[in-house]
Protein backbone atom coordinates (compact mmCIF):
# COMPACT_ATOMS: atom_id res chain seq x y z
CA UNK A 1 0.00 0.00 0.00
CA UNK A 2 1.33 3.07 -0.95
CA UNK A 3 2.00 6.33 1.14
CA UNK A 4 -1.10 7.91 -0.55
CA UNK A 5 -3.10 5.28 -1.03
CA UNK A 6 -2.61 5.03 3.64
CA UNK A 7 -3.41 8.58 3.74
CA UNK A 8 -6.85 8.05 1.85
CA UNK A 9 -7.46 5.01 4.07
CA UNK A 10 -7.15 6.79 7.41
CA UNK A 11 -9.00 9.56 6.16
CA UNK A 12 -11.80 7.81 5.32
CA UNK A 13 -11.56 5.33 8.37
CA UNK A 14 -11.75 8.79 10.44
CA UNK A 15 -14.44 10.15 9.18
CA UNK A 16 -16.00 6.42 10.01
CA UNK A 17 -15.11 6.67 13.44
CA UNK A 18 -16.23 10.58 13.57
CA UNK A 19 -19.92 9.59 12.67
CA UNK A 20 -20.40 6.38 14.68
CA UNK A 21 -18.64 9.03 17.91
CA UNK A 22 -21.61 11.45 16.57
CA UNK A 23 -24.36 9.43 16.35
CA UNK A 24 -23.65 7.50 20.31
CA UNK A 25 -23.34 10.51 21.71
CA UNK A 26 -26.11 11.99 20.03
CA UNK A 27 -28.55 9.74 20.71
CA UNK A 28 -27.44 9.64 24.84
CA UNK A 29 -28.06 13.32 24.80
CA UNK A 30 -31.18 13.73 22.12
CA UNK A 31 -32.62 10.13 22.58
CA UNK A 32 -35.32 9.70 19.52
CA UNK A 33 -36.00 13.53 19.23
CA UNK A 34 -36.84 14.05 15.88
CA UNK A 35 -37.14 17.50 15.67
CA UNK A 36 -34.20 18.03 16.54
CA UNK A 37 -33.15 16.32 13.36
CA UNK A 38 -32.36 19.72 11.57
CA UNK A 39 -29.39 20.74 14.50
CA UNK A 40 -28.15 17.02 14.16
CA UNK A 41 -27.46 17.17 10.71
CA UNK A 42 -25.92 20.78 10.59
CA UNK A 43 -23.83 19.83 13.38
CA UNK A 44 -23.01 15.90 12.00
CA UNK A 45 -21.93 18.03 8.45
CA UNK A 46 -20.23 20.74 10.12
CA UNK A 47 -17.49 18.47 12.59
CA UNK A 48 -17.23 16.14 9.72
CA UNK A 49 -15.66 19.32 7.18
CA UNK A 50 -13.64 20.53 10.14
CA UNK A 51 -11.97 17.37 9.94
CA UNK A 52 -11.02 17.03 6.66
CA UNK A 53 -9.70 20.60 6.73
CA UNK A 54 -7.13 19.33 10.25
CA UNK A 55 -6.24 16.62 8.14
CA UNK A 56 -5.11 18.21 5.14
CA UNK A 57 -3.10 20.62 7.25
CA UNK A 58 -1.68 17.70 8.84
CA UNK A 59 -0.83 16.11 5.77
CA UNK A 60 3.07 16.30 5.95
CA UNK A 61 4.82 13.67 6.66
CA UNK A 62 4.64 10.47 5.30
CA UNK A 63 2.91 8.07 8.06
CA UNK A 64 4.50 5.04 7.82
CA UNK A 65 7.67 6.33 9.99
CA UNK A 66 7.42 5.20 13.14
CA UNK A 67 7.97 8.01 15.53
CA UNK A 68 8.46 7.97 19.74
CA UNK A 69 5.36 7.49 21.66
CA UNK A 70 5.16 10.74 23.30
CA UNK A 71 5.73 12.73 20.06
CA UNK A 72 2.65 10.77 18.79
CA UNK A 73 0.59 11.78 21.63
CA UNK A 74 1.94 15.42 20.83
CA UNK A 75 1.21 15.09 17.54
CA UNK A 76 -2.52 14.45 18.17
CA UNK A 77 -3.00 16.49 20.82
CA UNK A 78 -1.96 19.24 18.23
CA UNK A 79 -4.95 17.70 15.80
CA UNK A 80 -7.60 17.97 18.44
CA UNK A 81 -6.95 21.61 19.69
CA UNK A 82 -6.86 22.99 15.89
CA UNK A 83 -9.93 20.14 15.04
CA UNK A 84 -11.75 21.80 18.11
CA UNK A 85 -10.73 25.16 16.93
CA UNK A 86 -12.03 24.89 13.74
CA UNK A 87 -15.32 23.67 14.28
CA UNK A 88 -15.91 26.23 16.71
CA UNK A 89 -15.09 28.70 14.80
CA UNK A 90 -17.70 27.86 11.98
CA UNK A 91 -20.20 27.22 14.48
CA UNK A 92 -19.84 30.55 15.58
CA UNK A 93 -19.30 32.35 11.83
CA UNK A 94 -22.22 30.29 10.52
CA UNK A 95 -24.73 30.95 13.52
CA UNK A 96 -25.36 27.47 13.74
CA UNK A 97 -28.05 28.12 16.82
CA UNK A 98 -28.76 24.93 19.04
CA UNK A 99 -25.58 22.66 19.08
CA UNK A 100 -25.45 21.30 22.09
CA UNK A 101 -22.24 22.01 23.80
CA UNK A 102 -22.17 18.86 25.31
CA UNK A 103 -22.41 16.44 22.23
CA UNK A 104 -19.62 18.53 20.50
CA UNK A 105 -17.17 18.32 23.42
CA UNK A 106 -18.15 14.76 23.65
CA UNK A 107 -18.03 13.63 20.21
CA UNK A 108 -14.69 15.13 19.62
CA UNK A 109 -12.93 13.83 22.94
CA UNK A 110 -14.55 10.54 21.82
CA UNK A 111 -13.58 10.48 18.37
CA UNK A 112 -9.59 11.35 19.01
CA UNK A 113 -9.74 8.51 21.71
CA UNK A 114 -10.68 5.97 18.98
CA UNK A 115 -8.46 7.44 16.50
CA UNK A 116 -5.43 7.33 18.00
CA UNK A 117 -5.71 3.64 19.37
CA UNK A 118 -6.86 2.34 16.32
CA UNK A 119 -4.32 4.56 13.92
CA UNK A 120 -1.52 3.13 15.68
CA UNK A 121 -2.92 -0.22 15.40
CA UNK A 122 -3.45 0.43 11.79
CA UNK A 123 0.31 1.76 10.81
CA UNK A 124 2.04 -1.02 12.29
CA UNK A 125 0.07 -3.50 10.49
CA UNK A 126 1.01 -1.89 7.58
CA UNK A 127 4.47 -1.56 8.06
CA UNK A 128 4.67 -5.35 9.40
CA UNK A 129 2.41 -6.51 5.75
CA UNK A 130 5.13 -3.89 4.01
CA UNK A 131 8.09 -5.88 5.42
CA UNK A 132 6.67 -9.32 4.44
CA UNK A 133 5.91 -7.76 0.65
CA UNK A 134 9.18 -6.94 0.26
CA UNK A 135 8.12 -3.59 -0.50
CA UNK A 136 11.11 -1.33 0.08
CA UNK A 137 14.24 0.25 -0.95
CA UNK A 138 17.57 -1.78 -1.32
CA UNK A 139 20.80 -0.37 -0.23
CA UNK A 140 24.47 -0.62 0.16
CA UNK A 141 26.10 0.91 2.64
CA UNK A 142 29.98 2.11 2.34
CA UNK A 143 31.54 1.62 5.74
CA UNK A 144 31.37 -1.55 7.47
CA UNK A 145 32.65 0.00 11.03
CA UNK A 146 29.92 1.21 14.50
CA UNK A 147 28.02 3.59 11.57
CA UNK A 148 27.61 0.80 8.94
CA UNK A 149 26.60 -1.52 12.17
CA UNK A 150 23.89 1.15 13.36
CA UNK A 151 22.60 1.22 10.17
CA UNK A 152 22.13 -2.35 9.69
CA UNK A 153 20.36 -2.28 13.21
CA UNK A 154 17.90 0.18 12.41
CA UNK A 155 16.93 -1.65 8.80
CA UNK A 156 16.70 -5.10 10.89
CA UNK A 157 14.23 -2.70 13.17
CA UNK A 158 12.53 -1.26 10.56
CA UNK A 159 12.16 -3.51 7.76
CA UNK A 160 9.43 -2.04 6.05
CA UNK A 161 11.97 0.91 5.37
CA UNK A 162 14.09 -0.85 3.36
CA UNK A 163 16.88 -3.87 3.50
CA UNK A 164 20.53 -3.66 3.29
CA UNK A 165 21.66 -6.02 0.27
CA UNK A 166 25.57 -5.47 2.00
CA UNK A 167 28.99 -3.47 2.98
CA UNK A 168 31.61 -2.09 0.63
CA UNK A 169 34.98 -1.50 3.07
CA UNK A 170 38.43 -0.90 2.51
CA UNK A 171 39.64 -2.28 6.03
CA UNK A 172 36.82 -4.92 6.96
CA UNK A 173 36.45 -7.83 4.87
CA UNK A 174 34.60 -10.72 7.38
CA UNK A 175 31.80 -9.98 9.65
CA UNK A 176 29.27 -12.29 11.79
CA UNK A 177 26.88 -9.68 11.24
CA UNK A 178 27.28 -7.17 8.12
CA UNK A 179 27.08 -9.31 4.64
CA UNK A 180 30.51 -7.32 3.04
CA UNK A 181 30.37 -7.72 -1.33
CA UNK A 182 34.36 -6.18 -1.13
CA UNK A 183 36.19 -3.24 -1.67
CA UNK A 184 35.14 0.79 -2.09
CA UNK A 185 36.47 0.24 -4.91
CA UNK A 186 33.90 -2.95 -6.22
CA UNK A 187 31.23 0.18 -6.53
CA UNK A 188 30.24 -0.62 -10.27
CA UNK A 189 30.92 -4.06 -10.40
CA UNK A 190 28.49 -4.83 -7.11
CA UNK A 191 26.12 -2.72 -8.97
CA UNK A 192 25.99 -4.09 -12.12
CA UNK A 193 25.52 -7.63 -10.12
CA UNK A 194 22.93 -6.33 -7.44
CA UNK A 195 21.10 -3.30 -8.48
CA UNK A 196 20.17 -0.73 -5.51
CA UNK A 197 17.94 2.34 -5.13
CA UNK A 198 19.85 4.17 -2.64
CA UNK A 199 23.81 4.16 -1.20
CA UNK A 200 24.22 5.18 2.46
CA UNK A 201 27.78 6.52 3.30
CA UNK A 202 29.06 5.95 6.43
CA UNK A 203 32.92 6.24 6.85
CA UNK A 204 34.66 9.36 8.45
CA UNK A 205 34.63 12.78 6.67
CA UNK A 206 37.75 12.71 6.17
CA UNK A 207 37.73 10.69 3.27
CA UNK A 208 36.81 13.49 0.81
CA UNK A 209 37.53 12.36 -2.29
CA UNK A 210 36.42 8.67 -1.71
CA UNK A 211 32.79 10.44 -0.57
CA UNK A 212 32.82 12.79 -3.45
CA UNK A 213 33.82 9.97 -5.76
CA UNK A 214 31.06 7.56 -4.53
CA UNK A 215 28.60 10.34 -4.83
CA UNK A 216 29.56 11.10 -8.07
CA UNK A 217 29.18 7.51 -9.25
CA UNK A 218 26.03 6.72 -7.16
CA UNK A 219 24.43 9.45 -9.36
CA UNK A 220 26.19 8.17 -12.18
CA UNK A 221 23.89 5.17 -12.05
CA UNK A 222 20.80 6.76 -10.79
CA UNK A 223 21.27 5.76 -7.16
CA UNK A 224 20.43 8.42 -4.28
CA UNK A 225 23.37 8.66 -2.25
CA UNK A 226 23.11 9.91 1.32
CA UNK A 227 25.94 10.42 3.59
CA UNK A 228 26.11 9.70 7.43
CA UNK A 229 28.36 12.29 9.22
CA UNK A 230 30.93 10.64 11.73
CA UNK A 231 29.95 12.70 14.74
CA UNK A 232 30.13 9.88 17.20
CA UNK A 233 33.60 10.21 17.51
CA UNK A 234 33.47 13.31 18.37
CA UNK A 235 31.20 13.93 20.72
CA UNK A 236 30.26 10.27 21.91
CA UNK A 237 26.84 10.72 21.82
CA UNK A 238 23.65 9.90 18.98
CA UNK A 239 21.60 12.77 17.53
CA UNK A 240 17.91 12.40 17.30
CA UNK A 241 16.84 12.63 13.55
CA UNK A 242 14.00 12.26 11.34
CA UNK A 243 15.04 9.39 9.05
CA UNK A 244 17.45 7.24 10.46
CA UNK A 245 16.18 7.17 13.91
CA UNK A 246 19.56 7.92 16.13
CA UNK A 247 21.56 8.37 13.34
CA UNK A 248 22.36 12.06 11.75
CA UNK A 249 21.76 11.69 8.18
CA UNK A 250 22.81 14.39 5.12
CA UNK A 251 20.74 14.03 1.82
CA UNK A 252 22.39 15.03 -1.17
CA UNK A 253 20.40 17.11 -3.28
CA UNK A 254 17.57 17.59 -1.13
CA UNK A 255 14.47 18.72 -3.65
CA UNK A 256 11.27 20.58 -2.57
CA UNK A 257 8.99 17.38 -4.11
CA UNK A 258 11.03 14.90 -1.53
CA UNK A 259 8.17 16.49 0.98
CA UNK A 260 4.93 14.36 0.82
CA UNK A 261 2.71 17.53 0.81
CA UNK A 262 4.53 18.70 -2.33
CA UNK A 263 4.15 15.46 -3.89
CA UNK A 264 0.50 15.44 -2.65
CA UNK A 265 -1.17 18.80 -3.91
CA UNK A 266 1.51 18.47 -7.40
CA UNK A 267 0.01 14.81 -7.51
CA UNK A 268 -4.06 16.29 -7.11
CA UNK A 269 -3.28 18.92 -9.74
CA UNK A 270 -1.97 16.32 -12.23
CA UNK A 271 -5.05 13.95 -11.75
CA UNK A 272 -7.64 17.38 -11.75
CA UNK A 273 -5.75 18.99 -15.15
CA UNK A 274 -5.60 15.67 -16.76
CA UNK A 275 -8.73 14.98 -16.33
CA UNK A 276 -10.12 18.03 -17.15
CA UNK A 277 -7.73 18.53 -20.29
CA UNK A 278 -9.23 15.12 -21.68
CA UNK A 279 -12.56 16.36 -21.40
CA UNK A 280 -11.76 19.56 -23.31
CA UNK A 281 -9.87 18.14 -26.02
CA UNK A 282 -11.97 15.33 -26.87
CA UNK A 283 -13.09 16.48 -29.77
CA UNK A 284 -9.47 17.66 -31.55
CA UNK A 285 -8.49 14.37 -29.94
CA UNK A 286 -10.89 12.56 -32.06
CA UNK A 287 -10.23 14.63 -35.49
CA UNK A 288 -6.55 14.27 -35.46
CA UNK A 289 -7.03 10.41 -34.55
CA UNK A 290 -9.19 10.85 -38.06
CA UNK A 291 -6.26 12.74 -39.89
CA UNK A 292 -3.96 10.21 -38.77
CA UNK A 293 -6.00 7.25 -40.29
CA UNK A 294 -6.51 8.82 -43.75
CA UNK A 295 -3.31 10.32 -44.27
CA UNK A 296 -1.33 7.54 -43.91
CA UNK A 297 -1.36 3.19 -43.22
CA UNK A 298 -0.26 2.39 -39.76
CA UNK A 299 -1.80 3.12 -35.84
CA UNK A 300 -2.85 6.26 -34.44
CA UNK A 301 -0.67 5.80 -31.52
CA UNK A 302 2.81 5.10 -31.34
CA UNK A 303 3.99 3.78 -28.31
CA UNK A 304 7.74 3.75 -27.15
CA UNK A 305 9.36 2.84 -23.89
CA UNK A 306 10.67 5.28 -22.27
CA UNK A 307 12.17 5.76 -18.48
CA UNK A 308 10.21 7.43 -15.58
CA UNK A 309 10.93 7.86 -12.17
CA UNK A 310 13.96 5.45 -10.79
CA UNK A 311 14.16 4.35 -14.10
CA UNK A 312 11.17 2.42 -14.04
CA UNK A 313 10.33 1.66 -17.76
CA UNK A 314 6.74 2.88 -18.83
CA UNK A 315 4.94 2.74 -22.33
CA UNK A 316 4.52 6.78 -23.29
CA UNK A 317 1.52 7.02 -25.64
CA UNK A 318 1.83 9.37 -28.57
CA UNK A 319 -0.18 10.21 -31.84
CA UNK A 320 1.59 8.64 -34.63
CA UNK A 321 3.52 11.30 -36.58
CA UNK A 322 5.81 9.56 -39.22
CA UNK A 323 5.36 6.75 -41.87
CA UNK A 324 7.58 4.54 -40.32
CA UNK A 325 8.49 4.81 -36.47
CA UNK A 326 11.69 3.70 -34.61
CA UNK A 327 11.29 0.36 -32.60
CA UNK A 328 9.46 1.28 -29.03
CA UNK A 329 12.71 -0.25 -26.75
CA UNK A 330 15.65 0.29 -29.02
CA UNK A 331 14.88 3.20 -31.54
CA UNK A 332 18.28 5.67 -31.58
CA UNK A 333 17.55 7.96 -34.63
CA UNK A 334 16.51 11.14 -33.64
CA UNK A 335 14.02 13.54 -35.62
CA UNK A 336 15.22 15.96 -37.53
CA UNK A 337 14.48 19.64 -39.12
CA UNK A 338 12.85 18.27 -42.75
CA UNK A 339 12.60 14.63 -41.48
CA UNK A 340 11.13 12.70 -44.48
CA UNK A 341 9.49 10.11 -41.89
CA UNK A 342 7.34 12.48 -41.22
CA UNK A 343 3.60 12.28 -42.47
CA UNK A 344 1.98 15.99 -43.61
CA UNK A 345 -0.36 15.38 -40.50
CA UNK A 346 2.53 14.60 -38.39
CA UNK A 347 4.32 17.87 -39.52
CA UNK A 348 1.00 19.93 -37.99
CA UNK A 349 0.28 18.35 -35.14
CA UNK A 350 4.59 18.13 -33.98
CA UNK A 351 4.96 22.18 -34.65
CA UNK A 352 2.04 22.16 -32.21
CA UNK A 353 2.73 19.74 -29.57
CA UNK A 354 -0.72 18.22 -30.57
CA UNK A 355 1.09 14.69 -30.52
CA UNK A 356 1.81 14.91 -26.84
CA UNK A 357 -2.05 15.22 -25.81
CA UNK A 358 -2.52 11.54 -25.18
CA UNK A 359 0.60 11.63 -22.63
CA UNK A 360 -2.53 12.94 -20.18
CA UNK A 361 -3.53 9.37 -20.10
CA UNK A 362 0.31 8.45 -18.96
CA UNK A 363 -0.46 11.37 -16.12
CA UNK A 364 -3.62 10.14 -14.71
CA UNK A 365 -2.04 6.16 -15.20
CA UNK A 366 0.91 8.16 -12.50
CA UNK A 367 3.73 7.21 -15.33
CA UNK A 368 4.08 11.17 -15.88
CA UNK A 369 3.26 14.14 -14.51
CA UNK A 370 1.97 17.60 -16.39
CA UNK A 371 5.72 19.01 -15.57
CA UNK A 372 8.68 17.69 -14.85
CA UNK A 373 11.61 16.87 -17.30
CA UNK A 374 10.84 14.95 -20.54
CA UNK A 375 11.16 11.47 -20.79
CA UNK A 376 14.03 10.45 -23.02
CA UNK A 377 14.55 7.10 -25.23
CA UNK A 378 16.18 4.27 -23.47
CA UNK A 379 19.21 4.54 -26.17
CA UNK A 380 19.42 8.70 -25.58
CA UNK A 381 19.49 7.97 -21.75
CA UNK A 382 22.55 5.62 -21.98
CA UNK A 383 24.36 8.06 -24.30
CA UNK A 384 23.62 11.28 -22.29
CA UNK A 385 24.61 8.72 -18.97
CA UNK A 386 27.90 8.81 -20.55
CA UNK A 387 28.45 12.29 -21.66
CA UNK A 388 26.69 13.85 -17.80
CA UNK A 389 27.64 11.97 -15.18
CA UNK A 390 24.52 13.74 -12.96
CA UNK A 391 21.81 12.71 -16.21
CA UNK A 392 20.45 10.22 -14.30
CA UNK A 393 19.22 13.07 -11.09
CA UNK A 394 16.28 14.05 -13.44
CA UNK A 395 14.88 10.49 -12.97
CA UNK A 396 14.29 11.71 -8.63
CA UNK A 397 10.79 12.76 -9.88
CA UNK A 398 8.56 11.84 -12.81
CA UNK A 399 9.16 12.71 -16.27
CA UNK A 400 6.19 15.66 -17.42
CA UNK A 401 4.47 16.39 -20.69
CA UNK A 402 6.74 19.75 -20.35
CA UNK A 403 9.06 20.93 -18.75
CA UNK A 404 11.67 23.97 -17.81
CA UNK A 405 14.05 22.59 -20.66
CA UNK A 406 11.58 22.70 -23.28
CA UNK A 407 9.89 25.91 -22.37
CA UNK A 408 13.19 27.99 -23.02
CA UNK A 409 14.08 26.17 -26.06
CA UNK A 410 15.77 23.27 -25.08
CA UNK A 411 14.16 20.42 -27.36
CA UNK A 412 15.12 18.65 -30.21
CA UNK A 413 18.49 17.50 -31.14
CA UNK A 414 21.02 16.51 -28.75
CA UNK A 415 23.74 16.15 -30.81
CA UNK A 416 25.97 18.94 -29.35
CA UNK A 417 28.05 19.54 -25.85
CA UNK A 418 25.94 22.63 -25.41
CA UNK A 419 22.64 20.99 -26.44
CA UNK A 420 22.75 18.01 -24.15
CA UNK A 421 24.27 20.37 -21.27
CA UNK A 422 22.04 22.95 -21.44
CA UNK A 423 18.62 20.17 -21.23
CA UNK A 424 19.84 18.44 -18.15
CA UNK A 425 21.13 21.91 -16.53
CA UNK A 426 17.79 23.11 -16.61
CA UNK A 427 16.01 19.65 -15.79
CA UNK A 428 18.46 19.65 -12.33
CA UNK A 429 17.57 23.19 -11.61
CA UNK A 430 13.69 22.61 -12.34
CA UNK A 431 13.80 19.71 -9.66
CA UNK A 432 15.81 21.53 -6.73
CA UNK A 433 14.12 24.94 -7.64
CA UNK A 434 10.33 23.13 -7.62
CA UNK A 435 7.34 25.46 -6.68
CA UNK A 436 3.55 24.70 -7.73
CA UNK A 437 3.94 28.32 -8.94
CA UNK A 438 6.45 27.73 -11.40
CA UNK A 439 4.44 24.51 -12.87
CA UNK A 440 1.91 27.34 -13.76
CA UNK A 441 4.29 29.24 -15.63
CA UNK A 442 5.98 26.41 -17.18
CA UNK A 443 2.28 25.70 -18.87
CA UNK A 444 1.50 29.27 -19.23
CA UNK A 445 5.09 29.15 -21.56
CA UNK A 446 3.76 26.13 -22.84
CA UNK A 447 0.70 27.70 -24.91
CA UNK A 448 1.61 31.12 -25.14
CA UNK A 449 6.01 31.56 -24.99
CA UNK A 450 8.06 31.33 -28.24
CA UNK A 451 10.55 29.38 -27.30
CA UNK A 452 8.68 26.18 -26.26
CA UNK A 453 8.18 25.68 -30.29
CA UNK A 454 11.72 25.93 -30.80
CA UNK A 455 12.96 23.02 -32.52
CA UNK A 456 9.73 22.01 -32.61
CA UNK A 457 9.82 19.02 -35.91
Amino acid sequence: MKTREVLLVLLLIDLSFLGISFLIVAFFHYGLDYHRFDIIRDTFLLLNFSWIVTYLVFVTEDPLIERPLVQRIVNHGKKYLLFLSIASILALGFNISGISRITFFATITYFFILTFFFSNFFLKYIRIKKANLHNYTEILVVGAGNLGESVQRYFDQNPHRGKVIGFLDDFKFNSDRLNILGRISDFQQVFNENTFDQLIIAIPISNRDKIRNLIDLAEFNGVRPRVIPDYYSLFNRSFETQLLGELPVVNIREFPLEVYINRFWKRVFDLLFSISALILVFPIMLLIALAIKIDSKGPIFYKPIRLGRRGTEFTLFKFRSMYTNDDPRGGAQSTTADDTRITRVGKFIRKYSLDELPQFINVIRHDMSVVGPRPHRVVLNKILQEKTSNYLVRHYVLPGITGWAQVNGWRGPTETRIQYKGRTLHDLWYIENWTFLLDLYIIFLTVFGVKARKNAF
